[in-house]
């Protein structure tokens, strides 16, 4: 016989809790040099040479700034309450940091550049050469007529090339618009398509059937099963209405899904500077270090809570499809009246990697165990809850609760 379900006021409070969002402190977190580290979020990133680090700007957990204050790095890190899709994470990111204006991806613009001589970009400028460089500086584009970009100082040694041991290595100086993009693409993981590989790319989609996107669901599953970091550029043009002047604004930002983590990095300068300020923002982006949120604030259920001479512990993992589910709301019922009625004797939440914790239970056998969660507008609940579970003293009871879509 199928057992009842929970009250309505009962899913309804649960549904409020999951629409919402929880938005924890900015985490421990220190300025080594010129590198900031979040022990709580999980990540770093390293400013260049110069530039100014303040931690807990605003919403920020982080401000870079350029020694003429142009160019700014933030980076945002929030906790989402309930599993949320890449694409909604964004929508949201872009929404509350401001970031606005028509989007471009990476790829785009490192195909508009292709065929194009090389643009070379202008140096760091903590790095000044003695001597007046032979070849393309500060953006100037390669003259068609030169044969070879090879400066005085870049001559091979007398021993040949073999024996110089930076042979191989990219000159800094020598780093063009094209490959600074590249780079850029590589951050997210996505490496650069050359027009051959994008031919191939396409052939193969040709024959592939379109995804069933008519469940929610199953579309916010597959979104998150190839998530992968989001690079894309964003160019705003705002008048100035006191005196019409038209100022062109860029934003290079990055969105990264780590379950129940959404991450923003937004670097926002002028348009007209962005080119030429590809070194420094390549720089930022690679520095950018984001673990798996081992050992974070927000990483696991953590070791076990007990008093081993009179409590268990009942634990284990919320999944669907066998994908941890966060943010979803446990229920353990001591008795079949009790579930019927609605009253819980110990509720608790999975965390960002589905785990969850059910801490001071006293020994005995305890009716049911479920689970309920909200995803892609579906409400979910336990497909078959845990009957019979045996808590004994001083130790921990594991169980699995897999979800799927509420009948």
């Amino acid at each position: 016989m199928k057992l009842f379900r929970r009250p309505v006021a009962g899913l309804v409070a649960l549904l409020f809790f999951l629409s919402g969002t929880v938005t924890p402190a900015v985490g421990r977190s220190e300025i080594i040099g010129q590198t900031y580290k979040n022990t709580d979020y999980g990540f770093q990133v390293t400013a260049p040479a110069g530039w100014s680090i303040t931690k807990n700007v605003g919403a920020a957990l982080v401000l870079l700034e350029s020694p003429d204050g142009q160019i700014t790095f933030r980076a945002y890190g929030k906790l989402l309450a309930g599993l949320t899709s890449p694409s909604e994470q964004r929508r949201m990111a872009k929404s509350q940091y401001g970031i606005r204006g028509r989007e471009t991806t990476v790829q785009d613009r490192i195909e508009s550049w292709e065929g194009r001589e090389p643009v070379y970009l202008p140096l760091p400028s903590e790095v000044v050469p003695e001597e007046p460089l032979v070849g393309p500086l500060e953006g100037e584009a390669l003259p068609v007529e030169a044969p070879d970009k090879q400066t005085a100082d870049e001559a091979e040694p007398e021993g040949g090339r073999d024996d110089d041991p930076d042979a191989g290595e990219v000159i800094l100086r020598d780093l063009t618009v094209m490959e600074a993009l590249i780079l850029l693409q590589g951050t997210t993981g996505n490496p650069y398509k050359d027009a051959a590989a994008r031919e191939r790319e396409r052939e193969l989609e040709k024959g592939r059937e379109e995804p069933d996107t008519a469940d929610p669901l199953t579309a916010v599953l597959a979104e998150l099963a190839e998530a992968k970091p989001y690079l894309a550029i964003y160019e705003q043009e705002l008048a100035d209405p006191a005196t019409g002047e038209v100022r062109r604004t860029t934003h290079l930002a990055c969105f990264v899904l780590r379950n129940m983590v959404g991450y923003t990095f937004v670097a926002t300068l002028p348009t007209e500077r962005f080119e030429g300020s590809l070194r420094d923002l390549t720089g930022i982006f690679q520095s950018l270090h984001i673990p798996t949120l081992d050992g974070g604030g927000f990483s696991g259920a953590g070791a076990l809570s007990m008093d081993p001479q009179t409590t268990g512990v009942v634990v284990g993992k919320v999944l669907i499809r066998g994908t941890p589910v966060p943010g979803a709301t446990v229920y353990l019922y001591r008795t079949e009246e009790d579930y019927r009625a609605g009253r819980a004797y110990k509720t608790g939440r999975s965390n960002f990697s589905g785990e969850f914790q059910l801490v001071g239970i006293p020994p005995g056998t305890y009716f049911l165990l479920e689970a309920f969660a909200e995803l892609g507008g579906e409400s979910l609940s336990t497909y078959l809850p845990v009957t019979q579970i045996k808590v004994q003293r001083g130790f921990g009871s594991f169980y699995n609760l897999e979800l799927d879509q509420a009948q």
